[in-house]
C-alpha cells in the first residue's frame, strides 16, 4: 500500500496524551483531514467529545479537502474554554 508521510505537531494537552510534541506519520495515499482526525484521536485516546474539540491546521492545504502530500505539516490542538 502506498503511503504519504506527514509531520504532526501536537500542542498542549495533546502533546502530553500523545507522549511527544512531534512525529512523522505514514498515512495511506489519498489521506486528508478525516484520516488525520482518526490518527490523532486514536494516538491520544480521545473520547468522542474531545475529538469534537480538536483544532487541526494543515499547511499547504487551502481548504483541508485536498489529499495530503509528502512532507505536509499538520498542527493539532484541543480547544479549551473557560473563564
Amino acid at each position: 500500500m502506498a503511503t504519504v508521510t506527514v509531520h504532526i505537531s501536537y500542542k498542549g494537552y495533546l502533546a502530553v496524551r500523545a507522549g511527544c510534541a512531534e512525529e512523522r506519520v505514514g498515512l495511506p495515499l489519498g489521506s486528508g483531514f478525516a484520516e488525520v482526525l482518526d490518527h490523532v484521536a486514536s494516538r491520544c485516546a480521545l473520547s468522542p467529545e474531545q475529538r469534537r474539540c480538536l483544532f487541526v491546521s494543515i499547511d499547504n492545504s487551502a481548504s483541508g479537502e485536498e489529499a495530503l502530500g509528502d512532507g505536509d505539516r499538520v498542527t493539532v490542538a484541543i480547544l479549551v474554554g473557560g473563564g
